[in-house]
């Protein structure tokens, strides 16, 4: 970064959303809303902001990290703050929140948008995103399309096993079984070690090809802030936003 680049961004850094009295501040609402320890909130507040340097910078649309993305969807309902704040005074241009239109164009495109803000992030900072919070494109569209908000009140959330793992755990149920049935026949014991493992690995290849079948037609959420439907000096356009721009 040069030094007018440098102080930008040292102003956007330096930005912030609280008032400072705040019963429920930002960061606290930002972990309780997703889970997320205070530590892991604040590094995603930091990476929220190169985002917001980079979506200001660039003469094409980013595409943000989907953790990224939901310190932005909630800093989003802070009106003021956002509109009057960080865009009017901070900024000084509007960067809009664009959704996707849906259809095999828009994902292609969003594929492609957070590649190329992964690539310029490491161009503008010198080094690679934080891989917790900014994954590979494989990860960041897999499965987009199964996410929903539900009441933990009237829910049971579990993690899901992954199938490679209760295959595993088959195995030695699989010989345990042998043995107490009363065989000694050991080809049948390795047998059943063998017909395990390679259920292993159909389904794991079978999990695999699933994964990147949904990122290729994943519904994905990405968002973008981009200079291309600039219609005025110093505001920065959005694709298909929604309507999400105009309630500063």
């Amino acid at each position: 970064m040069n030094e007018q680049d440098t102080l930008e961004f040292s102003r956007i850094e330096e930005f912030t959303i609280d008032c400072g009295d705040e019963t429920l501040g930002f960061l606290d609402r930002l972990s309780r809303e997703n889970g997320w320890t205070s530590d892991y909130s604040s590094r995603c507040m930091d990476e929220y902001k190169k985002f917001l340097f980079l979506a200001s910078k660039s003469n094409t649309a980013v595409t943000p990290s989907d953790q990224v993305d939901q310190v932005w969807h909630l800093h989003l309902i802070y009106t003021q703050s956002y509109w009057n704040e960080l865009c009017g005074k901070t900024l000084q241009k509007t960067i809009h929140h664009g959704p996707t239109q849906g259809g095999p164009a828009e994902k292609e495109k969003y594929w492609e948008q957070y590649q190329q803000t992964l690539d310029l992030y490491l161009e503008v900072f010198g080094e690679e995103p934080p891989s917790d919070i900014w994954p590979d494109v494989a990860e960041r569209f897999q499965n987009v399309e199964r996410f929903v908000r539900i009441n933990r009140n009237d829910f049971l959330v579990a993690r899901k096993p992954k199938a490679t793992l209760v295959a595993a755990l088959a195995i030695p149920l699989v010989v345990t079984a042998c043995v107490k049935s009363g065989s000694s026949d050991n080809g049948l014991i390795i047998a059943a070690i063998i017909v395990s493992v390679l259920v292993i690995y159909i389904l794991h290849r079978t999990v695999s090809d699933e994964n990147k079948s949904n990122v290729k037609r994943s519904a994905d959420i990405a968002i973008s802030a981009n200079t291309e439907s600039t219609n005025t000096e110093g505001d920065v356009g959005c694709s298909g936003c929604g309507g999400c721009g105009g309630c500063g």
